[in-house]
């Protein structure tokens, strides 16, 4: 993150800092020229691209009853501005496999990583650009040397969606995906 001049350059300028920002002058704005006649609360959650896990609980307290929502997302170069929220979820793997030397005795093993390369194909298929229904494997790790068949590997993938029922069957294929076995031996953990 950098400022140079009047102009701040990093992530999240555009749309969290700035909605931030745009908030809270917006709600100065509507007090001090007396044109909000109900109570307003702000809330501002650090985690909102990650499924807001630690502000949900905040969040379904704090709205009850509240007579509109309104989301502070800034409009963008172009003109457009942010009119909804699609939903996303979070998935961890892990896998075990079998350790074992891979020049000497590569058969004795069951490797954990090309267990997970399998799946994060499989789990690239469930993308449907058009329906705007994305699984994306953003986070991998795994093994233990560069000469050993990786005794474990582990992802973590992100979804997004624009319906509940869109939200279950990806979930529901995201799960088959890791129920099944593509390297014999390997087992999974999906959470």
């Amino acid at each position: 993150f950098r400022i140079e001049g009047d102009r701040a350059y990093g992530p999240g300028v555009a749309d969290m800092k700035a909605g931030v920002a745009a908030a809270m002058f917006a709600a100065r704005a509507l007090k001090e020229l007396g044109l909000m006649d109900v109570p307003m609360t702000l809330l501002f959650s650090p985690d909102e691209e990650l499924g807001s896990p630690t502000a949900t609980l905040v969040y379904r307290e704090e709205l009850k009853g509240a007579r509109a929502v309104l989301c502070a997302e800034p409009g963008f170069p172009d003109g457009g501005v942010t009119t909804e929220r699609r939903g996303s979820g979070h998935f961890h793997m892990r896998i075990e496999g079998v350790s074992a030397h891979a020049g000497r005795c590569y058969e004795e093993g069951a490797s954990a990583i090309l267990e997970l390369a399998h799946k994060i194909v499989e789990l690239d298929r469930l993308v449907d650009l058009e329906a705007e229904t994305i699984v994306n494997t953003g986070l991998v790790s795994g093994g233990s040397s560069a000469n050993s068949v990786a005794p474990w590997a582990e992802a973590r993938m992100h979804m997004s969606f624009n319906t509940a029922d869109a939200a279950e069957k990806l979930a529901a294929a995201v799960r088959a995906v890791a129920a099944r076995t593509f390297v014999p031996r390997t087992v999974t953990r999906l959470t």
